[in-house]
């Protein structure tokens, strides 16, 4: 199985063809460059939720989601590993409903949610005019088209991260034509900051 790091490379990595992947086809089809570029955009943020948003975040020790929240906020650190604890207590790691392609993508959308409809549910007792403001937020939000966009770019990372978990990906990777003898200048480049 690939650790934490390795699933944040090819999270970052498929982020990346995602925009260029979607800008040539749009730009191919001729479409308007802004469209072009805001789907783009959705598709690789989408992507790159996956490190916030990872099938992992069902591990009992936490996982690397805490530290890219930490490169955020230390304390945001914190909190998004109390809000994920009884999330990783009632899931069993590497289960279906975290791990498998677009089942585990809405699960962990579906448990992201509980914190709106609390403060919705909150909203309405304390303040009917922040409950209309957070009504119409949700609404809009789902009647927004690059928020669909950024869904699939999620779903992408989550079934990459599915593959990368499988035996066949450590088969093919681990070989000896594939492991760097030496760190190359690109390797060091592309290296994540450990410091």
């Amino acid at each position: 199985m690939a650790d934490g790091k390795t699933h944040a490379t090819g999270t970052r990595t498929l982020a990346m063809f995602l925009f260029i992947g979607q800008a040539a086809n749009g730009i191919y089809r001729g479409y308007p460059l802004q469209t072009v570029f805001f789907s783009s955009l959705a598709l690789s943020v989408g992507a790159l939720g996956g490190l916030f948003l990872t099938p992992d975040l069902d591990v009992d020790a936490g996982s690397d989601s805490e530290e890219e929240v930490r490169d955020i906020s230390p304390l945001g650190e914190n909190l998004w590993w109390i809000y994920w604890f009884p999330y990783r207590k009632l899931i069993p790691h590497r289960s279906p409903l975290s791990h498998w392609p677009v089942i585990g993508t809405l699960g962990r959308l579906l448990y992201l949610s509980i914190a709106y409809w609390m403060a919705l549910a909150a909203a309405y007792f304390l303040s009917p005019a922040l409950f209309g403001f957070l009504r119409q937020a949700g609404i809009g939000l789902l009647e927004f088209l690059y928020f669909y966009i950024a869904l699939v770019g999620l779903a992408s990372t989550d079934t990459l991260h599915f593959l990368m978990d499988q035996r066949i990906f450590h088969k093919i990777f681990r070989q000896r034509r594939w492991v760097p003898q030496q760190q190359t200048w690109w390797s060091k480049a592309f290296a994540r900051n450990q410091g």
